[in-house]
């Protein structure tokens, strides 16, 4: 997968500067950062050390959603696991969503990073297709932003789970099967229907469906919403 890290409202630049030199330790050099509170000028670059390139080539947006639109996945990491309670989510330890990690091959996979402090909003939350946590001391379980980022890198660039091809459905086709889904949805008389939708978003964003998966619901989904017996 091409790697992509996101960071979002980061509120020291030293951070900043300390996750571009591991991402150059790893070979990645796609950054993204969402409305910054700090400088990302001089002291990100002075804490970068060797990895100007992947400073010079940092990209800057005003939303999440604005900086994962071109994503064809998007993973969202967090620590603390209780906030989400009021959300349809399932936290995945890291080890776990690395053995899955093959599905993504050949695909743009943002993996986001929340603020310093309150990490992800809800509404960031919601924009994840997956959400993933570092096994930490119950203690003291809130790793230090640019650690976060070391560990996360480090794991998914060893060698592990299965290997190949895998033509996982792109983002355009993904989020037509959500659009139609959510269409079907609108039609009938069911309660709770946004968490109804927001569920499917979620099993369809862990599952990571073939080609060919996609395209047979795709037609499953318009055959329901057009009235046809086949």
């Amino acid at each position: 997968m091409k790697i992509f890290v996101v960071v979002v409202e980061p509120e020291y630049g030293i951070n900043l500067g300390m996750i571009a030199r591991v991402m150059k330790n790893f070979g990645k050099g796609n950054l993204r950062i969402v409305n910054p509170k700090c400088d990302t000028r001089l002291p990100f670059l002075m804490y970068a050390k060797h990895a100007a390139d992947v400073v010079k080539k940092t990209r800057t947006f005003g939303s999440l959603k604005d900086a994962v639109l071109d994503m064809d996945s998007v993973i969202g990491t967090t620590a603390v696991r209780k906030r989400h309670r009021n959300i349809i989510r399932t936290v995945e330890k890291l080890e776990e969503f690395k053995k899955e990690s093959w599905k993504y091959n050949g695909k743009k996979v943002a993996i986001v990073f929340g603020r310093e402090g309150i990490g992800l909003n809800s509404e960031e939350l919601k924009l994840c297709d997956r959400l993933i946590t570092i096994g930490t001391s119950k203690s003291y379980g809130v790793l230090n932003l640019s650690h976060a980022v070391a560990i996360v890198l480090y794991e998914l660039a060893k060698k592990g789970g299965e290997t190949g091809k895998y033509p996982g459905m792109g983002n355009p086709e993904k989020q037509a099967l959500e659009n139609i889904f959510k269409s079907i949805v609108d039609k009938i008389d069911i309660r709770k229907k946004e968490k109804v939708v927001s569920s499917f978003k979620n099993v369809l964003g862990r599952a990571v469906p073939t080609n060919e998966e996609g395209k047979s619901l795709l037609c499953l989904f318009r055959g329901i919403l057009e009235g046809k017996d086949e």
